[in-house]
């Protein structure tokens, strides 16, 4: 795959985005999204490849157009990872502020509600998750344990081999037995 510069609309993944460029949807909110769709795909595979800084700027094209918007929630999401990988403290705050948004989901439009329920179902227990981490490593043991407890109280149900629910509890037996 070759890399270049998203300034320039280059393709940046060869025939893959250029294939998902061109499907065709009778999904309104998917035509009217398809931009923020391709935005947020190509920073998925560019956060992949630790290309942070180009993550980081693709997701950053994803405009908000309303409350509990699923694809900027996601973008947030990605810019935070990117900050992360980056070292770069900011991605801690824009995590905890995508955490305080949750009410805009639950309360949001009816539209929004119908279209951001798959979209966003493991977005607050993966943030909530990866806070965890950044506390752990940074021995704030309280803090950590917290946002274990709530990844956790969303997983109660998954399946016991559902990878991010033993990552979660391994670390919650690491800090329980320090």
């Amino acid at each position: 795959m070759r890399q270049s510069s998203i300034s320039g609309g280059v393709r940046l993944f060869g025939s893959n985005t250029t294939h998902l460029e061109r499907v065709k949807s009778t999904d309104p909110y998917f035509v009217r999204r398809r931009s923020a769709y391709l935005h947020l795909v190509k920073g998925e595979i560019l956060l992949a490849k630790h290309l942070n800084t180009l993550a980081s700027k693709e997701f950053g094209l994803i405009e908000r157009l309303h409350s509990a918007d699923p694809f900027y929630l996601l973008a947030q999401k990605g810019i935070a990872l990117s900050e992360l990988e980056n070292r770069d403290t900011t991605g801690t705050r824009r995590m905890i502020g995508i955490l305080g948004q949750r009410g805009e989901v639950v309360f949001g439009l009816i539209r929004t509600l119908r279209n951001s329920g798959p979209w966003i179902r493991e977005l607050w227990p993966d943030i909530d998750l990866e806070l965890a981490k950044i506390y752990l490593r940074n021995n704030d043991m309280t803090m950590a344990a917290r946002h274990l407890d709530n990844c956790l109280r969303y997983w109660r149900y998954a399946d016991t081999g559902f990878i991010y629910r033993k990552e979660a509890l391994r670390l919650k037996n690491k800090i329980k037995h320090m």
